[in-house]
């Protein structure tokens, strides 16, 4: 399975804006969910031409997690921490959009685990613009998995690996403002400790996101 995602990937290093939807389903539908090579290949090789192809990747991967998948699926995280953190990172004007489109819309849950880790990876990367995303996210949507992910975020910014000292500070500072909010801060805790441990870290059920406040 490795050396055929690995030869099956060359041929989507780029992807046109107007085929990204389609090109990235069938790229998902071939590789296994567990593939981690295959993943990783897609976080360093697999790039969108534009900041306006977020939006049909984010709807190729919302069809594939409908189905009927729990955990973690490689291709989709990686995408997301890949070509779609790259474009955050090169276009953050784009990210009230975005938001817009995920809080707005009926997508996969697990779209909101992956939206985050990408905001997450953007940060890494050197940007600041996103930062502002993670002090106020009850500003932006009420919905308990939306703001529980951005709590897991940035506890493995400020504990895990890949951050810089100072994000690593920030992160810390951010989280000590919204440890007040106990519920959530305990729950992302809770969740911190069961995707440390293998657990999978899925919310209790799995559901279509409804439209929320921006």
């Amino acid at each position: 399975m490795v050396a055929h995602a690995s030869s099956f990937l060359q041929k989507y290093t780029d992807i046109t804006r107007d085929r990204v939807e389609e090109t990235l389903s069938a790229v998902f539908s071939v590789l296994d969910r567990k593939d981690e090579d295959a993943g990783r290949r897609i976080r360093e090789f697999v790039d969108l031409p534009d900041p306006q192809s977020i939006i049909p990747a984010i709807s190729a991967c919302s069809k594939h997690l409908r189905r009927e998948y729990t955990g973690r699926v490689k291709s989709v995280e990686f995408l997301f921490e890949g070509a779609i953190a790259r474009q955050i990172r090169q276009h953050p004007d784009v990210i009230p959009e975005l938001l817009e489109y995920i809080v707005s819309n009926p997508i996969d849950s697990g779209i909101v685990r992956y939206w985050w880790q990408a905001m997450s990876a953007a940060i890494k990367a050197g940007s600041e613009e996103v930062k502002q995303y993670f002090e106020h996210p009850h500003e932006i949507s009420t919905d308990d998995d939306f703001i529980l992910w951005a709590y897991v975020q940035l506890m493995f910014l400020r504990d895990g690996p890949g951050a810089s000292k100072k994000i690593k500070q920030w992160a810390r500072q951010v989280l000590e403002e919204l440890a007040q909010d106990a519920p959530t801060y305990l729950d992302a805790q809770n969740m911190v400790e069961r995707l440390r441990s293998g657990g999978g870290g899925n919310s209790p059920t799995r559901k279509n996101l409804g439209v929320t406040s921006i």
